[in-house]
């Protein structure tokens, strides 16, 4: 009996030995046959289901959870807000104004045009993705494309369509460190090229121009310009014709719920 239990352990031990092999050899041949694209697609089609769920226990949480908030965390909130709100105000009055000549231009230009937007649900964003990224709900499915310029739901802009799948698409952030943007200073008129550092902000090196304060808003090129950022830091060198701004999102990207992604412009 002994001798027939050792014979059934050897070849059991070989067969699980041998399993091993041609497994490990599948999966080598799979990932050296396998194109990236179609890997990285395969993977956040497994991950999909995971993020809606936390997403959905999230937003469940915060309202459960936010009702014991304590009086004095609401207040200290509720001062930052109103400060942030005061700043935000005088922005938009400039955006409005910016609007509203850009509209009577483009009136007279033949060129009031409109967007399409496709309102999709942040899966992750930077706080779990590498290199400033965003992975959404919405792909080829919904019709996204790459190279499709993505906002927030305040038509903020935060990025472009990197890859995208059948129903979930990677945004790459302007903020993304080294990328490079062109952007604009609308109340100087001054164009410069902005280089990403993460996390929603961005350097760039203009020439000396008073107009440049905390709090100037920045914004993409265009027929209709739309905002990038806001300058948080303005520093000058004596001796130096140039300055070093430093601007960022108004939008805090680790708690982004939806975005837009541009489609199209109906002329």
């Amino acid at each position: 009996m002994n001798i027939l239990n050792r014979k059934r352990k050897v070849v059991w031990n070989t067969r699980l030995v041998v399993g091993l092999f041609v497994g490990a050899l599948m999966l080598v041949l799979f990932f050296r046959v396998v194109p990236p694209h179609t890997l990285r697609g395969f993977a956040l089609t497994l991950a999909r289901p995971v993020w809606q769920a936390r997403l959905s226990a999230s937003v469940a949480a915060g309202g459960v959870f936010g009702v014991f908030a304590s009086k004095v965390a609401l207040e200290r909130e509720n001062a930052l807000l109103y400060e942030e709100l005061q700043k935000t105000q005088l922005i938009l009055m400039r955006a409005r104004v910016a609007l509203r000549e850009n509209r009577n231009l483009k009136s007279l230009l033949g060129r009031a045009g409109e967007y399409e937007y496709t309102l999709a649900w942040v899966l992750a964003r930077p706080a779990d993705t590498p290199y400033d990224t965003l992975i959404i709900d919405a792909g080829s499915v919904e019709g996204v494309q790459t190279g499709d310029r993505v906002f927030s739901e305040a038509l903020v802009a935060l990025g472009t369509v990197a890859e995208v799948f059948g129903r979930t698409s990677r945004i790459a952030l302007f903020s993304s460190p080294g990328t490079e943007t062109g952007v604009v200073f609308p109340e100087s008129g001054l164009v410069a090229t902005a280089r990403g550092e993460g996390g929603g902000n961005f350097v760039v090196r203009v020439l000396e121009d008073e107009m440049i304060v905390e709090g100037t808003p920045v914004v993409l090129p265009g027929v209709s310009p739309t905002t990038i950022g806001v300058v948080h830091s303005v520093e000058r060198v004596r001796g130096d014709v140039f300055m070093t701004v430093r601007f960022r999102t108004p939008v805090n990207l680790s708690t982004v719920l939806r975005v837009l992604v541009e489609k199209d412009t109906v002329s």
